[in-house]
């Protein structure tokens, strides 16, 4: 009969040989299937740009960049990452932690992105090429938008022990360092406006329409326009809507957020919406269906896309180039009445060349519209302006 310790040496090292079997045969069925998986571009519930395959040369390999740039792009489309991130943030949730995957939850079911404090020298290049661009094109009257997040406007429902970076100073430092013919739209003052609570989504990241609207009066005041609160009907479209920062965390301790729609009252207000690169025609700006689907704020302008291109039944010889992040899918069917042609830019999908596209649109106006994590953490807006 064998010694115990010998038995016991022996379950160790039959555990240890399984165990290594079992993750060897992950690692292969892993690589297999991200091999054949094809690559995600944007993570909603991270409400993020996901990493691409990097460039292949002899200068990324020396300088070791290649590989930093495969580590990430292996764990950003790593197979199933959504679920994987999910189960993380759950397992977070039950251990009772506040912050869970960068986002902070906060009192009466809020949950927050974390604040995002800019890098300097990011900023002074986008600063840079936002002020080229609008030197480069001076017949062209700019404005600019910068939207404060949750944290800023509803600190008082921030947990206690939430870092605390107010985006206000930051914002302000933006619009002083833009170019003086660059017509800058204070969110804060709009927003101050309409109800504290109305202001953002409790599950999501995104500004809710009434946020969205408020601000275009804003906008509409510089622009000369004249508008009447009874020209659009506001109109609930659902009231289960659990946004990216539910998804991220998991939880989902309240009722769903009501995602509402501005219906303009006039029947002049008509227009065709062309998805470019999807090669698609839409009457609307608004797509019911995805009231069904897991993201239902892509019910305005069924999401993110590279280019869009709006004509209205607009008579006027107004163009608009809308530059922007999601923020602007709920903003942008309240421009419509305005403009004969609307082209919408997303510089995160945007790859084709700017100049040209301003040329043959014929572009009289320009709108930045970001929410402020977003623009402080950009790294694709100034390659956007400089045409690289």
């Amino acid at each position: 009969m064998k010694p115990d310790f010998e038995k016991s040496d022996n379950q160790k090292h039959k555990f240890h040989k399984i165990s290594g079997i079992i993750f060897a045969a992950f690692i292969f069925v892993t690589g297999a299937i991200g091999l054949i998986h094809e690559d995600s571009r944007f993570s909603e519930s991270e409400n993020r740009v996901l990493a691409k395959v990097p460039r292949l040369d002899a200068d990324n390999i020396l300088s070791g960049r290649f590989s930093r740039k495969f580590e990430k792009y292996s764990a950003d489309q790593m197979p199933y990452r959504t679920l994987w991130v999910e189960m993380k943030s759950r397992t977070d949730l039950l251990l009772g932690r506040r912050e869970v995957s960068g986002v902070l939850r906060g009192n009466e079911g809020f949950l927050f992105e974390k604040p995002s404090a800019p890098d300097k020298a990011s900023m002074d290049e986008k600063i840079s090429a936002i002020n080229s661009f609008t030197e480069k094109y001076r017949n062209i009257q700019s404005f600019f938008i910068l939207v404060p997040n949750a944290s800023d406007i509803l600190s008082s429902y921030l947990p206690e022990d939430a870092p605390l970076i107010s985006q206000k100073e930051y914002i302000q430092d933006l619009y002083s360092e833009l170019d003086s013919s660059v017509i800058k739209i204070d969110s804060y003052n709009a927003l101050a406006q309409i109800s504290e609570k109305d202001t953002f989504y409790r599950t999501d990241h995104h500004w809710t329409s009434d946020s969205a609207y408020a601000v275009f009066k804003s906008l509409a005041r510089e622009l000369k326009i004249d508008v009447t609160d009874s020209a659009y009907k506001k109109l609930p479209v659902t009231a289960d809507f659990y946004g990216t920062l539910a998804s991220k965390t998991g939880y989902y301790g309240y009722d769903g957020d009501t995602i509402n729609v501005y219906i303009p009252d006039s029947k002049s207000d008509q227009y065709v919406v062309s998805y470019v690169e999807e090669k698609l025609k839409s009457p609307s700006l608004f797509d019911v269906s995805k009231l069904s689907a897991k993201n239902k704020y892509e019910v305005f302008m069924r999401g993110n896309h590279p280019l869009v291109k709006i004509k209205t039944a607009a008579r006027n010889q107004k163009s608009l180039l809308v530059i922007k992040d999601s923020y602007a899918n709920c903003f942008i069917p309240f421009l419509t009445a305005h403009f004969s042609r609307i082209t919408v830019v997303d510089p995160r999908y945007y790859y084709e060349d700017l100049y040209e596209l301003i040329d043959s649109e014929d572009i009289s106006h320009v709108l930045y519209l970001y929410n402020a994590n977003t623009f402080f953490e950009d790294r694709f807006l100034a390659s956007v302006l400089n045409n690289e």
